[in-house]
């Protein structure tokens, strides 16, 4: 029944003149809660192909069209815009080059309040003098200067001591001045004053993870995602790469999917690998070899392209 009105609803979005273009498809599916939920009614469902985009909204079934589009030389890709989920990104790719125009189901998942914060509530404490020091170390951060926005937060921070964004702020300027053994006390301190400040966590578990201490990176990371997995979307890959090392699989499996989903761009294939590897070991060889594929397609130059070809083969064996 779905195709039936898919088709119909697609055949009334073609152009009049079908010979016009033999490129313009008109692209249509359907948005389904990953959960089998009931879907909120009226969803905002976007289509980019390139800069900018064009926006469309669901029937009551979940249905969506738009009307024929023309893109020849680059791909598509359509997505929900709808407050309390994340969407997953399909590519209209394959539904443009076979003229079929259904994209398919696009997925969306419910995504509970965050805990976390991103700035902390024991900045309504901070005086005239610390507030001025902070905006100061923030100009300095802008003007690519670490060092004077290091001794900036410094006072800020000595002016009042409970501070934690002037914490937070001075252990990154530390990094990035080259000092990491006092950003790490910075860090640390920032969190001890507020452990819903989602930031100095993330920062943390990467630094963990750049030492390979695999069991400290996981442990700040998972708490910060699950804090706040919105604000940070780049945590994803490094929290999927410390439970990768770990062998907590399923975990790492999750946080490499929400890598994967938070990159349409691909701009990180290892995160497809990562995902491929976590899923090989729960046993699902069938989505390990279509990560594994999706990396190479990714990355057809890596330098592991031939070792992760013998991977597929052998998981295809499954």
């Amino acid at each position: 029944m779905i195709a039936v009105v898919m088709a119909g609803l697609l055949a009334a979005q073609r152009p009049p003149d079908a010979n016009a273009s033999s490129l313009a498809v008109s692209l249509g599916g359907q948005v389904v809660t990953d959960d089998g939920s009931a879907l909120p009614e009226r969803i905002a469902v976007l289509l980019s192909c390139g800069p900018g985009a064009v926006i469309s909204y669901t029937n009551k079934a979940g249905l969506f069209s738009f009307p024929g589009q023309n893109s020849a030389n680059q791909d598509c890709l359509v997505r929900v815009s709808l407050k309390g989920y994340t969407s997953e990104v399909v590519s209209a790719m394959k539904a443009m080059a076979s003229g079929s125009g259904n994209v398919g189901t696009v997925k969306i998942h419910r995504v509970p309040e965050t805990a976390g914060v991103t700035t902390s509530a024991t900045s309504a404490g901070a005086s005239k003098e610390a507030v001025k020091a902070f905006e100061a170390g923030l100009a300095s951060v802008k003007k690519g200067k670490p060092e004077g926005a290091v001794k900036e937060f410094e006072k800020a921070v000595s002016i009042y001591p409970q501070y934690a964004d002037a914490w937070y702020q001075l252990g990154r300027s530390q990094l990035a001045a080259k000092a990491n053994e006092a950003a790490v006390a910075s860090l640390k301190k920032a969190m001890e004053i507020d452990p819903l400040l989602v930031g100095p966590q993330v920062q943390l578990g990467v630094l963990a993870g750049q030492r390979k201490d695999w069991a400290e990176s996981a442990k700040y990371l998972d708490q910060a995602l699950e804090l706040d997995g919105l604000s940070y979307p780049t945590a994803w890959f490094p929290d999927a790469v410390a439970n990768l090392n770990l062998g907590n699989f399923e975990r790492a499996a999750k946080a490499a999917r929400m890598a994967v989903s938070a990159d349409p761009q691909h701009g990180n294939p290892r995160a497809a690998y990562v995902l491929g590897m976590a899923l090989a070991e729960t046993q699902d060889f069938k989505g390990a070899v279509a990560a594994l594929k999706d990396y190479l397609a990714q990355a057809p130059g890596a330098a592991d392209a031939e070792r992760v070809r013998g991977l597929i083969a052998e998981f295809e064996k499954r």
